[in-house]
């Protein structure tokens, strides 16, 4: 099987696919502080030149802290994605769903919930599969869970072992 990428922020940066899902061969291309342009300018190198058999991306809450306008955010995607499924023809994408947060000030769920409605849009549009994280990650008052997060915004073990075990299920489709 040849590689698999994940391609976003420091919430994939800090995923460890080595350990828990290690039978897996996943490139992690995540990077601190990456939002959707800059993504845009790292594909080539990161990923299309790698040609991976699948592709997972979860971007766009540093777009949001950095009040990008929804329009900008989601354009950068379609650019991200018709880049990607033009040059990588035989490839797997998955577009993942961004987290909640605990409702930090600068980063509402509101927007995020909106946002996450036209990913899961432009994600039927390209034929794509759309994998929607968001309401596993949630408490009882509709926030991030603090089992999954000490910050309200990035995950701890706990968390990334939620999304491994959401995850795992999709990745023995690619196998």
């Amino acid at each position: 099987m040849s590689s698999i990428i994940f391609l976003g922020d420091s919430i994939t940066e800090a995923f460890p696919f080595d350990t828990l899902l290690k039978e897996y061969h996943i490139i992690n291309k995540g990077i601190s502080g990456d939002r959707t342009d800059l993504v845009l300018a790292r594909l080539e190198k990161d990923v299309i030149q790698l040609k991976p058999s699948a592709v997972f991306i979860l971007v766009g809450i540093n777009d949001i802290a950095s009040f990008f306008s929804n329009d900008k955010l989601l354009l950068n995607y379609e650019k991200i994605l018709f880049r990607l499924t033009r040059q990588l023809r035989e490839a797997r994408f998955f577009i993942q769903s961004i987290l909640p947060t605990r409702n930090l000030e600068n980063l509402p769920l509101e927007r995020i919930q909106l946002l996450n409605l036209e990913l899961q849009k432009i994600a039927l549009r390209y034929g794509i599969e759309y994998l929607d994280l968001y309401p596993h990650f949630l408490n009882a008052s509709g926030e991030l869970a603090e089992e999954f997060s000490e910050d309200g915004l990035h995950l701890i073990p706990a968390g990334y072992s939620k999304w491994a075990a959401y995850l795992l299920p999709v990745l023995k489709t690619l196998q």
